[in-house]
């Protein structure tokens, strides 16, 4: 299912004493802001690239794209890590090519993404939840001596078998570095391509000089982190006959204790006397060939115009623009939020770009509902929404009430939770205090909205808590029968061939979560005990 942004129109662009202002002042239906300028970078069309670690079959007019710096505008020493790529396409797939200089080659053997090498996000487009996560390294260290890759299945339409890929990558050492090339088909994203065509891109070179090292740096192509999980953290990338992307100023912007924005542009060349500018809120800037300037804005200034965002601009034309609700956010002189925050925002995010429908049915609570990646095609023709965050408890669902329940007004809740509680040394006791507490909430905000418990489920890997989970399981039962238009449902029970021996072919291999059989098992128990009832 893919979320395009809902409208094409570039906000108004304004002469301000004599600088360029981008403001966002164009409303939509119910005085919803527009989204921000969704700016496409073009990937040229080269009908003759092969995999083969090697540049001489890539148009030499196609000047390599450097990324300069990390998500908030550190710059590596450029001795120890410069890092370039170039982007094609042809029938077979998207092309990339990594041009790294490295001083200190080092790979991690039982962490594929931990050494140098590279991640590449693919989707149908910015908003879509089909990701595809592919993880790259030279192979330099390896046994076999080989370029190695890994598929990281993100897509919530169908499941990805790694071992059936005709993803392809092949690298050489070079005197500074290496290079690293590789070609992913478009059939893993179910793409038919075309010239014109938009999809969304993102990439991470990645250096490490040491297993752990503090000091690695990651460096993003689009200036937004956690792209498996947010849908928005990509470069939107137009297929093309025979443009090519053109370097520019670099963008960065992160948020620090919560007060202030951190703004910078950096550049490693001039642009032959061009004039850019760099707007947020009520703060402008006129900038002129080569640079690296940064600046500290409060939250207010950038908020000055509505929606906070920041615009760099060359003349008249938008070359890059950030929502800054997306920027890293950073912890100098204060505590950093709960380890969820993270999660909880993305959600905010993806409601503002692509608003859910009122009275949908809401799932949430742990991962067991977080990994439920057909739960849209399984629960079809329901409107859903999946707001669950792998590790949460009940405690911690009950305190984001505010954040991804209560807005979208829904119909019906299902809740699974206990899992991590009892897991933790939670008491059942405790567990289901947090549980009336829910009820309670969601009863005075939403009177009419049906709640479902779902059992904690039995796992393999905590079998030795499934006492306390059938306690909690019995206690949750009785509760739900003491209030209208509160339900428990059993997903337990049928996850046992006979009482103590569990099915261990509908769990992943760690034992706990659930596998494409488990999911089909759950989506059974709840046709059979909810959706037919409803009908």
């Amino acid at each position: 299912m893919i979320h395009y942004y809902r409208r094409n129109i570039l906000r108004l662009m304004l002469l301000q004493l004599a600088a360029m202002t981008l403001i966002g002042c164009v409303s939509g239906p119910e005085n919803q802001p527009d989204p921000l300028p969704d700016i496409a970078r073009p990937i040229p069309y080269l009908p003759e690239l092969s995999v083969d670690g090697m540049t001489g079959d890539w148009n030499p007019s196609y000047e390599p794209l450097r990324i300069l710096s990390d998500i908030c505008g550190n710059i590596p020493d450029t001795n120890d890590f410069k890092a370039s790529f170039r982007m094609a396409w042809n029938e077979k797939g998207i092309f990339l090519l990594a041009e790294i200089t490295d001083d200190s080659l080092f790979e991690d053997p039982d962490n594929f993404w931990n050494g140098d090498g590279l991640e590449l996000f693919l989707s149908q487009g910015r908003g879509s939840l089909d990701i595809l996560q592919v993880s790259a390294r030279p192979g330099f260290d390896l046994p076999d001596s080989v370029a190695a890759f890994n598929a990281y299945d993100h897509l919530r339409s169908r499941s990805l078998n790694p071992a059936e890929t005709s993803i392809v990558f092949d690298s050489r050492e070079t005197s500074e570095g290496f290079l690293l090339e590789g070609l992913v088909p478009f059939e893993m994203l179910s793409i038919e391509p075309h010239q014109e065509m938009r999809m969304a891109i993102q990439l991470y070179l990645n250096d490490a000089d040491r297993k752990d090292d503090p000091d690695n740096f990651s460096l993003p192509w689009y200036p937004v982190r956690e792209s498996y999980r947010n849908p928005y953290a990509f470069h939107s990338v137009t297929l093309t006959a025979d443009r090519y992307p053109g370097m520019s100023p670099e963008l960065r912007a992160c948020i620090v204790d919560g007060k202030t924005v951190r703004l910078k542009v950096i550049s490693d060349r001039t642009y032959d006397g061009k004039i850019f500018h760099i707007i947020s809120g009520s703060f402008r800037h006129r900038l002129k060939n080569a640079f690296i300037k940064e600046w500290t804005l409060s939250w207010d200034k950038v908020h000055a115009s509505g929606e906070p965002f920041v615009g760099l601009l060359l003349e008249e034309q938008p070359l890059q623009v950030l929502d800054l609700e997306m920027a890293q956010c950073i912890y100098e002189k204060t505590d950093p939020p709960e380890w969820y925050e993270n999660e909880i925002r993305i959600f905010e995010i993806m409601d503002r770009y692509d608003p859910p429908p009122d009275s949908a049915t809401l799932f949430t609570g742990s991962s067991t509902i977080r990994r439920w990646y057909s739960l849209y095609e399984d629960m079809y023709p329901m409107d859903v929404i999946n707001r669950g965050f792998g590790g949460s408890v009940m405690k911690e669902l009950n305190l984001n009430l505010d954040r991804i329940v209560f807005p979208y007004k829904p119909s019906r809740i299902f809740v699974y939770e206990g899992d991590n509680d009892i897991a933790r040394g939670t008491e059942p006791l405790v567990f289901l205090e947090d549980c009336k507490a829910f009820i309670s909430q969601c009863q005075q905000r939403l009177p009419d909205t049906e709640i479902i418990f779902l059992s904690i489920k039995p796992s393999p890997s905590r079998m030795r808590y499934w006492q306390q989970m059938e306690r909690a399981n019995q206690m949750l039962e009785d509760l739900c029968g003491t209030y209208d238009n509160v339900v428990f449902l059993d997903i337990s029970s049928p996850m046992f061939i006979k009482p103590g021996i569990l099915k261990n072919d509908i769990y992943t291999d760690d034992r706990l979560h659930l596998n494409e059989k488990g999911y089909s098992l759950l989506k059974h128990v709840i046709e059979e005990n909810v959706i037919k009832s409803l009908n």
